[in-house]
């Protein structure tokens, strides 16, 4: 069996010594983020990155424009799918199991600048194995990556998508009422975002390509550390956009005719898809090493993550709880769709779409990084900021956009969309991946009940995402046949 000093990258090459390594949860809030010593003045530093400079609350902050969003506002379909009291017990541990995976990856970087990425710490763990392992993992994590950051940015155009017909299509008479259709075998077909102000009647590839026109500009941005502004606007955005969703909420239940189906009857094609809403909702652990990456003192990571998380349990509590009590089995994903299309409606939408743009440009910029790590490695380490390197970063940019564009023209359906990428990646890069670094790298020096929780961990990701797989895209599939896709007019 290796011994630590064989499994675990040294000092110079990236990790901590042995003595950093025993019992690596116990110390992650204490040695492993001590402060950079004289040796990180020897990497060169990232032209796309600048200087870290990012503090406790802009890294919490950046933490939870990353991963709430869209997801939080699935959560009361997700309650509507589990019952009460299995939503509550299943908030609860995935919330435990986002702060464990976020302090693992916290961990396994350490205090090393020059492990920016996910894929450059997977090699980085597999170290000990050979050559031949570390591209194994590093590419094995940065397909996962890839179709991971792929996937929320195709979500966040159709969420902007469905901001703006929020703000500005006119409503059918026959869809005042926000209504929707069903499929024969009862999966519910996504409401038509729209306004009873409306000034246009589009179709949804129109508002798409308007989406794409929007972000363009900004998706120019490449660095997180220097706009660090934006993570704070991002989550004053989404703080305004709950904070009306539980007014509209409250009202709902206010009013003295109001009655909602709550009644629960488990099935498992819906206990499935709503596991792996919930699970979107906690994703965004791709992004942990680029957002520590970029933090100005590396040993209070750990703040800034049970800042992040506390925030976002109480956050998707609220939400998920409410959401369903108002507007029971019938509430749409995202809850948007079930409010009313009024004044207040166009206001929620608007703050959504400003806070949906940030959250697509931090994941868009971590994605285009690695793609160019990928396409021309080195090449973002040696060059300035270049006439070539705007070029090419602009391209790349322009093709993630345009990529999520066809998807989503293709595959309209938010919530169906949401739960193929949750299953096929969120799954991974939150929860499995991490644990299995984690062996890689200890190398048999974990304790035996770290070492079996680790395994359990793998186990049941990926039995959760084989069986969100199944569920989603029979789901998917059945809406394709029976539900509208307004393509054109």
């Amino acid at each position: 069996m290796a011994s630590n000093e064989e499994s675990l990258l040294d000092q110079e090459n990236g990790y901590l010594d042995v003595d950093d390594a025993t019992d690596p949860v116990i110390r992650l809030t204490s040695r492993t983020y001590q402060d950079y010593d004289e040796t990180e003045a020897t990497f060169v530093p990232d032209p796309l990155v600048t200087q870290p400079k990012n503090g406790v609350i802009a890294t919490a902050s950046t933490i939870i424009s990353n991963m709430i969003g869209v997801g939080v506002l699935g959560l009361p379909t997700a309650a509507a799918g589990l019952g009460w009291s299995l939503f509550a017990i299943l908030l609860i541990v995935f919330t435990a199991l986002s702060m464990y995976s976020s302090l693992v990856l916290g961990w396994l970087k350490g205090r090393m600048a020059s492990l920016h990425g996910y894929p450059e710490l997977a090699e980085a763990a597999a170290k000990a194995r050979g050559p031949a392992a570390q591209r194994f993992y590093r590419r094995l994590v940065s397909g996962i990556l890839f179709a991971y950051l792929q996937g929320v940015c195709t979500l966040y155009l159709i969420t902007i998508k469905i901001s703006l017909e929020s703000v500005f299509e006119v409503c059918p008479d026959a869809s005042l009422s926000n209504g929707t259709a069903s499929t024969p075998r009862g999966a519910t077909c996504e409401a038509q975002a729209c306004t009873d102000h409306g000034i246009m009647d589009l179709p949804d590839s129109v508002w798409l390509f308007f989406s794409v026109m929007l972000l363009f500009p900004f998706v120019q941005n490449r660095s997180l550390a220097k706009n660090a502004w934006l993570s704070f606007v991002g989550v004053a955005t989404i703080l305004v956009v709950d904070l009306v969703v539980l007014i509209r909420c409250f009202q709902e239940l206010s009013h003295s005719d109001h009655v909602r189906d709550t009644y629960h009857e488990w099935k498992l094609l819906d206990v499935v898809n709503s596991i792996t809403v919930m699970v979107f909702a906690y994703g965004g652990h791709a992004l942990m090493p680029d957002i520590l990456a970029e933090m100005k003192d590396p040993k209070d990571f750990p703040k800034a993550v049970y800042y992040s998380q506390g925030f976002m349990g109480i956050n998707y509590a609220l939400i998920g709880f409410v959401g369903y009590a108002a507007y029971g089995n019938t509430v749409q994903n995202p809850i948007t769709l079930s409010l009313p299309p009024d004044g207040a409606s166009i206001f929620t939408n608007i703050m959504l779409l400003l806070h949906v743009g940030v959250a697509y440009c931090i994941n868009s910029t971590v994605f285009v990084r690695n793609l160019f790590d990928t396409i021309w490695p080195g090449f973002i380490h040696k060059s300035t900021n270049t006439p070539l390197l705007r070029k090419r970063w602009a391209g790349l940019s322009l093709g993630v956009l345009l990529l999520s564009f066809i998807v989503a023209v293709i595959v309209p359906y938010f919530n169906d969309l949401m739960d193929v990428y949750s299953a096929v990646s969120i799954f991974a890069l939150s929860i499995w991946v991490p644990a299995l670094l984690m062996l890689l790298a200890q190398q048999g020096s974990l304790s035996l009940p770290l070492l079996v929780f680790n395994v359990l961990l793998i186990v049941v990701a990926l039995f959760g995402s084989g069986m969100g797989i199944w569920a989603a895209f029979d789901d998917l599939i059945d809406k394709l046949k029976h539900c509208p896709v307004r393509f054109s007019k």
